[in-house]
């Protein structure tokens, strides 16, 4: 058990990213889903910020991240159905989000992304900038 809670001992590129976010006022978290699941890389991303939990002997944890906090996610699948891969994103969402104690904002879930790209579809870009809003909490 680590006794240098809510700071990753691996030292590299991604530390001073994993110190941000305990100082940034949100985190827009983005990944595809490749293969049913979240990303290789977003994988190896959710294992670094594990660092931000601190585990309490009872067996629960604390997080390192000063409350306030904002997140939004943003998704894309080869699926049209944006329903499909929702316990992968549930996964992403309760570890690099909410777990830590941030407010989810929003998701945009870009569906059939191979035949309709997001630039082109006004909605979406319409829910992204309103979840840009909420993220920074403008009204």
């Amino acid at each position: 058990m680590s006794k240098n809670f809510g700071h990753c001992a691996q030292r590299d590129d991604l530390s001073q990213y994993l110190e941000a976010i305990k100082s940034c006022t949100g985190v827009v978290v983005g990944c595809p889903i490749y293969m049913y699941r979240i990303s290789g890389q977003m994988k190896l991303f959710v294992d670094r910020i594990y660092s931000l939990y601190a585990n309490r002997p009872d067996g629960g944890y604390d997080s390192m991240v000063p409350s306030g906090k904002t997140y939004a996610l943003a998704i894309s699948q080869g699926a049209p159905n944006p329903e499909q891969y929702k316990r992968s994103i549930q996964y992403l969402a309760g570890m690099a989000g909410s777990g830590l104690g941030m407010e989810e904002v929003g998701r945009i879930i870009h569906v059939n992304s191979e035949e309709r790209p997001a630039a082109g579809n006004k909605t979406l870009l319409k829910e992204a900038f309103e979840t840009g809003r909420r993220l920074i909490k403008i009204q």
